[in-house]
């Protein structure tokens, strides 16, 4: 059986986890396996970064969507700006076809 503790040496040191190898005899004789300095921050930061990366994800591409929604934009505007170009040539021509 494991069985997982935290330690800490002095008040200042890092926590430890400590993993003991427990013998399932009466005498519950416990031996140290080995210690992990700092795991429960380990993986609190590893949490946070992840998360943040998750972040800058979803900020990318939600950029991405405005930039397309922008460019459409563009190129709409750019087609209504044409079609106004074409309905003036055709009113500056409208006096011209009326003579013939």
């Amino acid at each position: 059986m494991l069985v997982t503790s935290l330690k800490q040496t002095s008040p200042n040191s890092t926590m430890q986890l400590v993993i003991m190898a427990v013998k399932e005899e009466p005498s519950m004789e416990a031996v140290e396996i080995k210690g992990y300095p700092n795991v429960e921050a380990g993986a609190a930061e590893k949490a946070r970064v992840e998360a943040e990366m998750a972040r800058v994800e979803a900020e990318t591409a939600e950029k991405a969507r405005l930039e397309a929604e922008a460019a459409e934009f563009a190129r709409v505007k750019a087609e209504n700006a044409e079609f106004a170009r074409i309905k003036a040539e055709e009113a500056d021509m409208a006096p011209l076809a009326a003579q013939t």
